[in-house]
């Protein structure tokens, strides 16, 4: 029991990282002199995903780009039947 609750805890952080660094590559399309070249948010988010692969795996990413290859767009949203499910806090043993 605590193993899992140890791996839930390593997952949930992985997830947030991996939200963290998501939000960083949408806040760079949207800034002045931030990355929005198609080819490079592509590259950014696949290292993103190389580095935490828990997240990865249970985020889904969308990118929006227009006729000149520029980004306009990234979503990403939680895959709600990938999540695991998580191990109770305490158990009674009745």
């Amino acid at each position: 029991m605590v193993q899992a609750l140890k791996e839930s805890a390593m997952h949930d952080k992985f997830c947030q990282r991996f939200d963290e660094g998501m939000r960083g590559i949408e806040a760079s399309i949207h800034k002045k002199g931030g990355v929005k070249d198609y080819g490079k948010v592509c590259e950014r988010i696949g290292r993103l995903k190389a580095k935490y692969p828990s997240g990865d795996r249970v985020y889904s990413t969308d990118i929006k780009k227009d006729t000149k290859e520029i980004c306009t767009q990234i979503r990403w949203q939680l895959q709600p039947a990938v999540v695991p499910a998580r191990a109770p806090l305490c158990r009674a043993d009745t």
